[in-house]
């Protein structure tokens, strides 16, 4: 749909934590793909997170169909100018499962801790590690008229 990439700003100090979207309680998600009883609600569309973006998710097909219907109405009724091949169900879906996949990988981000905070904190426990080892190293080394010396000039 569009080239260009939505920007979120950062968090700022003091800003209440992001909020993770809402979704569907997973046993009305389970009877809907069990039984086709109920379904995504057609004003209040959840995702159901858990499950998978494709079809292999019946639940969150019959929700993204709804909500490239509603895109669909919105570009319609909108004054605003645009392709044309925008206005078909397929390239809606399409792009609204490109968004949701990002939405998904950011989710999993912010609740699992990231690759490079685990980096960062295996480099620093490497570091105390050499660091220590070459304590110990240079307290062997040392002799004993050296000790004598160390001790005595530090009292």
């Amino acid at each position: 749909m569009v080239t260009e990439k939505v920007r979120i700003p950062a968090r700022k100090k003091g800003d209440p934590p992001s909020v993770i979207p809402r979704r569907p309680r997973p046993e009305i998600v389970q009877r809907y793909e069990d039984d086709q009883v109920g379904g995504p609600d057609k004003v209040d569309i959840l995702i159901a997170w858990d499950q998978p973006l494709t079809s292999a998710s019946q639940w969150n097909t019959d929700a993204i169909t709804l909500l490239a219907e509603k895109a669909r109405q919105s570009l319609r009724a909108s004054e605003i100018k645009f392709d044309r091949s925008w206005l078909e169900l397929p390239e809606l879906r399409r792009q609204i499962v490109g968004c949701l996949k990002e939405t998904k990988a950011i989710m999993k981000e912010s609740t699992s801790p990231s690759k490079a905070a685990a980096i960062a904190t295996r480099a620093r426990r490497r570091a105390r590690k050499k660091s220590v080892s070459y304590l110990n190293l240079g307290v062997r080394k040392i002799t004993h008229f050296q000790y004598r010396k160390l001790v005595n000039d530090t009292q």
